[in-house]
């Protein structure tokens, strides 16, 4: 049997897997964390071809139609298919989240259920307000405590002769779009294009919208350190 310490997830299935039958892995209820108030789940899935019939990605339940939940993928196209079984409807759900997984690049999709149908309803208005992020994004990062925008303000720092940088600073709780806005860009060479998703694990970097300069931070050698803490500088 498994065994979970404090934390309350798991990782089922670490490497990649096909949807045949040989790869299927079935999990026993006493070896998975308990539920409590909700069930996140988070997939990610490379579609190398689309197949002509039903795939099933999981199925929580003892028969085809006790569904609690599965989550299904459409023929020819790979659309999630999402589904359950309730007190009123054996096969209720959404017929179609999305139009189809890309193939050959990696769909990562968050799945959250919720015990309390007013949960359910405020997760599904914040969320139908909100646009995914992905690489290209322009983004604005805020500080938790403060309340403040990362910016730049124009300020430089000198570190030669042809050589100034900008500062970087937390500088107000209100958006200026000319210093506080951000593209999300990729950093490790794979071939990422503007558009695709920003995956677990992935190294990000930022651009400058203004300034088009990259955020970075020196060393602590030479004297590049902040004035007061003598901290590394964040800078583009």
């Amino acid at each position: 049997m498994m065994k979970f310490a404090v934390k309350e997830w798991a990782e089922l299935i670490s490497g990649p897997i096909s949807m045949k039958v040989q790869d299927q892995r079935i999990f026993k209820h006493a070896d998975l964390p308990a539920v409590k108030d909700k069930l996140s789940i988070t997939l990610r899935l490379k579609i190398h071809k689309h197949s002509s019939d039903w795939s099933t990605v999981f199925h929580k339940g003892t028969e085809h139609l006790i569904r609690t939940p599965t989550l299904l993928l459409i023929p020819n196209k790979s659309s999630l298919h999402a589904r359950f079984t309730g007190n009123w409807d054996s096969n209720a759900g959404i017929w179609e989240l999305d139009d189809g997984l890309a193939l050959n690049k990696c769909n990562v999709r968050y799945f959250n259920w919720r015990l309390s149908p007013e949960e359910v309803m405020e997760d599904f208005i914040n969320e139908s307000q909100r646009k995914p992020i992905v690489y290209g994004s322009k983004i604005a990062l805020k500080h938790l405590s403060t309340g403040k925008y990362l910016s730049t303000k124009g300020v430089k720092y000198d570190f030669g002769p042809n050589n100034q940088q900008y500062m970087i600073i937390c500088n107000g709780q209100e958006i200026d779009t000319e210093n506080d806005v951000w593209t999300l860009i990729e950093t490790s060479d794979k071939g990422i294009n503007e558009g695709d998703p920003v995956s677990l694990n992935n190294i990000i970097g930022f651009k400058h919208k203004s300034t088009g300069y990259y955020l970075h931070s020196h060393n602590t050698y030479n004297g590049k350190v902040t004035p007061i803490s003598k901290q590394q500088q964040g800078i583009v």
